[in-house]
């Protein structure tokens, strides 16, 4: 089963945005510059088999702009091949868009205009590729996103899971009203929250998580003072458990 995980690798999110002309976007989710995606899927017995990496590509500018692509080939297995479409596809032999594509002002590309396509041809083990987009003539205004191909011929284990959460240490720790905890999750979630348990394994305190990526502010005023477990659930399940300790 292909599992999509979204990395940011910044915070300051907004303010990045705003100072592009092109933004890239990831299923729906927009990205910073140097934001990895990494695509898993297991590898068939036999036949053809490839990861495709989709996006979209939003101008910012009050202008029209004419904007090409290029691959950027960062680590290869042996004997993979990758190819990339814009407005056309090209062979894997060619790593820049031979014909740019005109983004009308504060408009996106639609659905497959740009694909990625990565052939492990039965090679199992991860490739990395960054995917350049900038204005015609203007190489310096652009955006970029990095792709993980992995393609493995394990089924998904619990620690692959796992691998695709973040849960940061909570602090201050210990707290007496309020603690903070970083955090990230995968693009593909559909729930996710921040359960406080006692040390009998009860639960005492919930709070639900909306975004992808950022800062949890969690409130313990009303906890007893002692120690708690704190536990990250995303689609129903607990992926990393911390210890929380609670002073008055």
């Amino acid at each position: 089963m292909k599992k999509i995980l979204l990395l940011f690798t910044t915070l300051a999110f907004a303010a990045g945005l705003q100072a592009q002309s092109l933004t890239i976007f990831f299923e729906g989710q927009a990205l910073n510059p140097s934001d990895t995606v990494t695509i898993t899927d297991q590898l068939p017995d036999d036949g053809f088999f490839e990861l495709v990496a989709y996006a979209q590509v939003k101008n910012n500018t009050e202008r029209a702009v004419e904007v090409m692509a290029q691959r950027v080939p960062i680590s290869e297995l042996d004997s993979t091949s990758t190819y990339f479409c814009w407005t056309a596809c090209y062979p894997p032999e060619t790593d820049m868009s031979s014909e740019p594509m005109r983004i009308e002002a504060y408009e996106m590309t639609p659905d497959g205009v740009f694909s990625a396509h990565y052939e492990p041809q039965q090679q199992e083990g991860v490739s990395i590729y960054k995917y350049v987009f900038f204005i015609e003539y203007e190489p310096d205004d652009n955006a970029s996103v990095i792709v993980k191909y992995n393609a493995t011929r394990s089924p998904s284990s619990v620690n692959d899971i796992q691998q695709l959460f973040s849960l940061g240490e909570a602090y201050p720790n210990p707290a007496t009203d309020v603690v903070f905890i970083d955090y990230q999750l995968p693009i593909s979630y559909t729930s996710a929250s921040v359960k406080v348990f006692n040390l009998l394994g009860q639960p005492v305190l919930e709070q639900q998580i909306i975004g992808l990526s950022g800062k949890l502010e969690l409130s313990v005023a009303e906890l007893r003072e002692g120690i708690y477990l704190y536990a990250l659930q995303v689609n129903n399940q607990t992926v990393s458990t911390r210890k929380l300790v609670k002073r008055n």
